[in-house]
């Protein structure tokens, strides 16, 4: 993913399915993550394209609302799922959240359907 939101119309009008973006927070899954973008990078891609927008990177319960009221359509999640006391327990919260309020669907849904 290009560092700046400018950057990010080649990937719009490209064949892909979508656009992913991150680290969105800090993270600790990778050796060497790329800087942080943070949500005002996530809000401007949103602005530049309709392909479903995947937000990865530092992500968790806590702060995942707020990534998707930035624009996020889907949320990549590692390190908040695995190292929880339950992980299938907190993979069901994520998908709870996703599916109260206004229903986000699927990468798969969008680009298949």
């Amino acid at each position: 993913m290009p560092k700046r939101p400018a950057s990010c119309s080649a990937r719009t009008s490209s064949s892909a399915g979508y656009i992913s973006i991150g680290p969105i927070f800090p993270t600790s899954s990778k050796a060497n993550p790329d800087p942080v973008v943070g949500l005002d990078t996530l809000r401007a891609v949103r602005r530049q394209t309709d392909k479903p927008v995947v937000a990865i990177g530092g992500i968790t319960l806590e702060n995942a609302r707020e990534v998707l009221d930035a624009g996020a359509d889907s949320l990549a999640v590692i390190s908040d799922v695995l190292r929880a006391a339950d992980p299938a327990k907190r993979a069901r919260q994520f998908i709870d959240l996703l599916e109260k309020g206004d229903l986000r669907t699927s990468v798969q849904d969008k680009t298949n359907g």
